[in-house]
């Protein structure tokens, strides 16, 4: 993993970790990507997760995690015996990581297909990593044409601005 992403995505199965929350209080601020370790430590002591607390982590709704699950996109999700599934810290790190690949515009078909190839074994590396560099170019290719829009809008309300002065002239 390169330096930029360890630093931006805490480093090897630190996926949960690229949506870092702060809290600020009246004497300092607190930093959350900081207690990772204590709250994965703490889960492993206390337990797994219900799904509600599993989409808390990873910034999907319950039901777009049952789809997932659905889906096949999700590993084997443990299960009480309350029936009620029980998600673990890398069950969590997995949602986090479909959690981004959808909000970068990833087709649920490509995910699918990621997700068969990294369940299947090591053997679905160079073809996962393959999916990843398309949709990375796939992405570049976004930003430039929003780019461009982002231009156009840029100056239409240049125009508008010259009419209003032209108006009020």
């Amino acid at each position: 993993m390169s330096e930029i992403a360890q630093q931006q995505f805490g480093g090897v199965g630190g996926v949960a970790a690229m949506r870092p929350m702060t809290v600020f209080s009246s004497k300092k601020r607190l930093d959350f990507e900081q207690l990772e370790p204590a709250k994965e430590w703490f889960r492993g002591v206390l337990g797994s997760m219900k799904i509600a607390e599993a989409a808390r982590e990873c910034g999907l709704s319950t039901h777009t995690i049952r789809y997932y699950e659905k889906s096949g996109m999700l590993p084997e999700i443990e299960r009480g015996a309350d029936g009620h599934r029980r998600f673990n810290p890398r069950d969590v790190n997995w949602l986090t990581l479909l959690y981004w690949l959808r909000e970068t515009g990833m087709s649920l078909k490509q995910m699918q297909r990621f997700t068969t190839l990294a369940k299947a074994s090591e053997m679905g590396v160079a073809e996962r990593r393959q999916i990843l560099l398309d949709h990375a170019e796939a992405l570049k290719i976004r930003r430039a044409g929003l780019e461009k829009c982002e231009s156009v809008l840029a100056f239409k309300i240049a125009s508008y601005d010259d009419l209003a002065r032209e108006v009020e002239e």
